[in-house]
């Protein structure tokens, strides 16, 4: 998903989100929101639909890997339902996950 705004008449990109595979009916997804447009809803946005898509095409489980510092994205994933825990590999990440 590409989240984009015009600026003059030009398309500027300002968002992507997507997920991949990881096991079946499990993906792991991934969000990046331009600066200047974070901390506006558009993250939420785009993971509200990446949920969505993932949900349709019969995913069960959804999870992303970020950093523990990441504070926006960890106050993002909790207010959407996401269970956290640090990653037993690597303990300056968290993994997040929720049930679709």
């Amino acid at each position: 998903m590409i989240a984009l705004v015009h600026d003059n008449g030009t398309l500027i990109e300002i968002g992507v989100a997507r997920y991949a595979t990881a096991k079946e009916h499990e993906c792991e997804c991934a969000i990046t929101v331009a600066d200047t447009w974070q901390c506006l809803g558009l993250g939420r946005i785009l993971m509200q639909h990446l949920m969505t898509a993932a949900r349709a095409n019969v995913f069960k489980r959804m999870y992303t890997v970020h950093a523990a510092t990441n504070l926006p994205l960890r106050e993002l994933t909790h207010a959407l339902g996401f269970n956290s825990v640090t990653d037993p590999d690597e303990r300056t990440q968290i993994i997040s996950s929720v049930a679709l």
